[in-house]
C-alpha cells in the first residue's frame, strides 16, 4: 500500500492513503498549499500535483483511486528529505549519551567502589548492549526515543503504525549487530561507514529494508536545533570538568 505524508506549515501529518486524501479534500480539510511526499519523490511537492485529489471531479477521482501515483524525476541536486543519515546519527548519539550518563550515575550511587576500577571500554560495551534492550520498549510503547523526539524522527512499520515489541527488538538487534558491530572498536566504525553509504545510495539501511520499516523525518525547527546544540555543549562541558577532576585525583582513574 502506498503511503503519502502530508506537511502543512512545517508540521507533518500521516501517513495517509490516496483515499484518505480524497476524503480530506472532499471535507475541505486539504489545502492547495499543502505539501506531500511519498516513495519515489525527490522532494516535497504540492498536494494538487497528485491526480484525483484536488484537480479532478469527485467521480473521476474515485475512478483512479487505485491507480499508482506518478513517480517524480529524481534530481541529483535535490536530496530526498527522508534520507538524512547525519540527523539519524546525532539522534542516536543523544540517546546513547543520555543512557550512558544515567547508567554511570546509577553505578556511582549504588556501588561507588566500582567506579575507579571500571574500564571505559568495558563500560561502553555493556551500556550499548543494555541500551539495545531498552530502546525497543520505548519504540513500541511511546513510539520514540529522546533523541528521535528532539530531532523529530519517527520509525513506523509498513502500514505507518508504531512498531510492535517484536518488530522493535528485531530492528534494534540488527542495528546493534549490522550497524554497530556489537560495539567492537574499529569494526563498528567500518559498519557505520558502510551503513551510512548504503543509506545515501539506496535510501534505506539493511535493517529498515529487512523489516520494511519507514523512517520519517519531520521539520526540526530552530528551537529543537538550539536545544540539540545546547545539550551537546553541556555534555562537552561535563566531559571537560570530569577530565579536570580526574587529573587532580589520579586515584579515580580506571585501572588499565
Amino acid at each position: 500500500m502506498l503511503l503519502i505524508h502530508l506537511s502543512r506549515d512545517g508540521v507533518q501529518q500521516g501517513p495517509f492513503t490516496l483515499q484518505d486524501l480524497q476524503k480530506k479534500a472532499a471535507d475541505g480539510d486539504l489545502l492547495e498549499t499543502d505539501l506531500v511526499w511519498y516513495d519515489g519523490c525527490s522532494s516535497w511537492v504540492k498536494a494538487r500535483s497528485i491526480p484525483g485529489v484536488l484537480d479532478r471531479p469527485e467521480k473521476e477521482a474515485l475512478d483512479i483511486a487505485t491507480e499508482p501515483l506518478p513517480a517524480t524525476t529524481v534530481t541529483p541536486d535535490v536530496p530526498n528529505p527522508q534520507i538524512r543519515p547525519w540527523v539519524r546519527y546525532w539522534a542516536r548519539m543523544i540517546d546513547l549519551s543520555i543512557f550512558n550518563l544515567s547508567l554511570g550515575m546509577l553505578i556511582a550511587v549504588l556501588t561507588p567502589g566500582m567506579v575507579p576500577g571500571l574500564s571505559n571500554q568495558y563500560f561502553g560495551f555493556v551500556s550499548l548492549a543494555a541500551y539495545m534492550l531498552l530502546e525497543p520498549l520505548l519504540m513500541s510503547s511511546i513510539g520514540v526515543t529522546p533523541g528521535k523526539w528532539l530531532l523529530r524522527i519517527r520509525v513506523r512499520d509498513g502500514e505507518g503504525n508504531v512498531l510492535s515489541t517484536a518488530a522493535a527488538y528485531k530492528r534494534s538487534f540488527q542495528v546493534w549487530m549490522l550497524g554497530l558491530a556489537g560495539g567492537l572498536p574499529l569494526l563498528s566504525l567500518a559498519t557505520m561507514v558502510f551503513s551510512f553509504n548504503r543509506l545515501k545510495q539506496n535510501g534505506k539501511t539493511i535493517w529498515d529494508d529487512n523489516g520494511a520499516f519507514q523512517v520519517i523525518h519531520e521539520p526540526i525547527g530552530k528551537a529543537r536545533l538550539i536545544g540539540a546544540f545546547a545539550y551537546f555543549a553541556i555534555i562537552i562541558g561535563f566531559a571537560i570538568l570530569g577530565f579536570m577532576v580526574m587529573q587532580e585525583n589520579p586515584d579515580l582513574l580506571p585501572e588499565r
